[in-house]
């Protein structure tokens, strides 16, 4: 998904709603803008509901907390909320809107 968004350079609204699984962190503010937004210099309206789920977590790590993914929108100028699962396994989800 992120190479199509990537060729869309002069799109000025989007509304996105992405479940990603399978992968060993959560899609947080610093991912979408580095991936995602930096690429998009036009974009001026950006609605989002990003799930990211099956995540695989490092015991050893500290595990994060909503406050700290919801900080990685804030920083680059989104306001949202979001909640995160830990469930069995060592694997979480996480649901940013």
């Amino acid at each position: 998904m992120v190479p199509v968004l990537r060729r869309m350079t002069y799109l000025e609204k989007l509304t996105l709603s992405l479940r990603v699984g399978g992968k060993n962190s959560f899609i947080d503010g610093t991912y979408l803008n580095n991936y995602i937004l930096n690429q998009m210099a036009h974009l001026h309206t950006f609605h989002f509901d990003i799930v990211t789920e099956s995540v695989s977590m490092n015991e050893q790590q500290p595990k994060p907390t909503p406050d700290d993914i919801r900080r990685t929108f804030t920083e680059i100028g989104y306001h949202v909320d979001c909640y995160i699962d830990y469930e069995f396994y060592n694997s979480g989800r996480c649901h940013v809107y």
